[in-house]
């Protein structure tokens, strides 16, 4: 049952994710009794400036602006 539930936010959230410039990369949806949905995204390739060090990686990420 999971996996048709994967699949189906799956199909809802690709088309989304890439009208903000951003790459679905997983989805994860876990629990018996309370479940909890992962939804796991990246900038899409190009989107940010490439840089080095762990504050480029930062300032490149996805901002919950972005999801919301």
């Amino acid at each position: 049952m999971n996996t048709d539930r994967i699949a189906f936010i799956t199909q809802l959230a690709e088309p989304l994710a890439a009208s903000l410039g951003l790459v679905l990369w997983g989805v994860e949806c876990v629990g018996a009794k309370r479940t909890v949905l992962r939804v796991f995204v990246e900038k899409a390739a190009g989107s940010a400036a490439a840089g080095e060090g762990d504050a480029s990686v930062r300032e490149s990420g996805v901002s919950v602006e972005e999801c919301a």
